[in-house]
């Protein structure tokens, strides 16, 4: 089983057939292991308001990323910024 956790701000839509449940601040969609984390934003219907970066189990992620059992995922959005000088 694999854990994806969403800020509830960032969350637009998601399938109501997963499992979901409310972890402190966070929803959690539990789904099976074995797919990458776009193919679980796809398949659980998962719509968000802005641009995410996929932290699994404590380190960044890229998308095409396929989850193993016991991983969990965060969604967290981009940050964008900079410095001018």
């Amino acid at each position: 089983m694999v854990t994806i956790k969403v800020d509830p701000r960032l969350l637009v839509e998601a399938d109501p057939g997963f499992e979901v449940s409310k972890q402190g601040p966070l929803f959690a969609i539990h789904v099976p292991a074995g797919k990458s984390v776009h193919d679980y934003l796809q398949s659980c219907q998962i719509q968000l308001n802005q641009p995410v970066v996929a932290v699994v189990n404590g380190k960044t992620a890229d998308m095409t990323r396929v989850l193993l059992p016991g991983d969990t995922v965060q969604l967290i959005p981009q940050i964008a910024g900079g410095c001018c000088s």
